[in-house]
């Protein structure tokens, strides 16, 4: 069997043989956003604005698991796959190693993104296929938001492009954690065709300007 896992929407492909993807896409969660964030601002007349650091803590530590709608991915709804791992050859030390890889999502509309779809499909030797994408029939495995700490601006044709790595949990108890590091960029759609002063074929994940890391149980 072969299990693709981790695709970020901004977020599959298929492979030969029984194998697991992970892919993501970028996200346009609004509501969500701002009826965790925005709720603290007036509670019953009382400001309670201190308290939404603490909601985007518990972003990081416990990331929603929800049904996304596909009206809410703001780049190519197929995603940009993070990993393939071919589940007939795979060792158990390889999967404790850290695996990632480099994600490019376009925004196909203007829109404010709010973080990482994030879902895993299952090719069982091209004979059926369990897809948890938000495309897909829903499943009970549903899709992990990986929320920003900030909404940030994109524009159509502006892209988000980011280093993902994921890397299992390494204590006894956390066997079943997923930890998530993601460095990346904004780019802005003139960047993409070459026209930007500052257009650069590539950079060192440290360079990025942001970062961010979620624990996903």
């Amino acid at each position: 069997m072969r299990r693709q896992m981790g695709r970020p929407l901004l977020a599959e492909q298929h492979r030969p043989a029984a194998a697991t993807s992970v892919t993501a896409d970028a996200a346009f969660i609004d509501e969500r956003y701002d009826d965790a964030i925005g709720f603290w601002d007036d509670v019953y007349g009382l400001d309670f604005s201190s308290l939404a650091a603490q909601t985007r803590r518990d972003w990081s530590t416990d990331p929603p698991v929800v049904s996304v709608s596909p009206s809410a991915m703001l780049s190519d709804r197929e995603g940009e796959q993070i990993i393939a791992v071919d589940c007939a050859k795979v060792t158990y030390d390889e999967l404790l190693e850290t695996m990632g890889g480099e994600v490019v999502l376009v925004a196909e509309r203007d829109a404010r993104c709010h973080g990482l779809v994030l879902w895993f499909d299952v090719d069982f030797y091209g004979r059926a296929k369990l897809s948890t994408s938000p495309t897909a029939e829903q499943t009970h495995w549903y899709q992990t938001v990986l929320m920003f700490e900030e909404p940030c601006a994109m524009r159509a044709g502006d892209a988000w492009r980011g280093t993902v790595e994921l890397e299992p949990g390494s204590d006894p108890g956390e066997k079943r954690q997923l930890h998530v590091y993601a460095n990346w960029d904004l780019e802005p759609r003139e960047t993409l065709r070459g026209e930007h002063p500052d257009a650069r074929a590539g950079i060192w994940p440290e360079e990025r300007e942001h970062f961010a890391q979620w624990v996903v149980q």
